[in-house]
């Protein structure tokens, strides 16, 4: 989405791919005022990107130790429980792009919606399961959670010019790499202190 000229150098290109300028560039467009409250709405996404990203990364941090912990699972069955939930995932998704979205005419808000409170459903029941079948039947009702980022990466193409994607979904990932970070100390922290007295928070 960029315009680059072809009388630049590759030295030249490869200078302005470290350069500060591009980054305070990404940022000025994540803030600049937008229309219809634009610039809300594009925050907002962000933002359940990053929480989305940030959950996900920290339950698969601790979630082999919760699991040994409450269930005495083993490396085979912990292995056996996540191969499941992919599979799961991969079917929600296509279910819920098929069926959602073109055979109910479900908008995209509404579906990253559904997805979202899947996903919230999905941590919660998790949490206070205290067998090996109701972590696999809560994963089998929960199979939409995957369709939040994709849904949230859509709207945000429907708020914000095309030639600003790149910095958008630029900045995006950034974000989501920052939010990783925080989430594995914060995830040990919060396992080792309940690990005792309430493992699934």
């Amino acid at each position: 989405s960029v315009n680059v000229p072809e009388n630049i150098s590759s030295c030249t290109k490869i200078k302005d791919l470290f350069s500060p300028i591009q980054l305070i560039e990404m940022v000025k467009t994540l803030f600049k005022r937008r229309s219809f409250r634009g610039r809300r709405i594009l925050l907002c996404l962000i933002t359940i990107l990053m929480l989305t990203v940030f959950s996900f990364n920290g339950n698969s941090i601790v979630g082999y130790l919760f699991e040994r912990e409450k269930f005495n699972w083993t490396i085979q069955s912990h292995n056996n429980y996540t191969s499941t939930n992919i599979i799961l995932s991969i079917f929600g998704s296509m279910i819920g792009l098929t069926l959602l979205k073109k055979t109910f005419k479900i908008s995209e808000i509404n579906i990253a919606s559904i997805a979202i409170v899947s996903g919230f459903l999905d941590s919660f029941l998790k949490a206070f399961a205290f067998n090996t079948y109701q972590m696999y039947a809560i994963s089998s009702i929960t199979i939409f959670k995957i369709l939040s980022s994709p849904m949230c990466r859509t709207l945000i193409t429907t708020v914000i010019p095309h030639n600003e994607i790149g910095k958008i979904f630029a900045i995006t990932t950034a974000l989501e790499a920052v939010s990783t970070f925080i989430a594995a100390p914060l995830y040990t922290f919060v396992y080792n202190s309940t690990v005792t007295t309430f493992a699934g928070a």
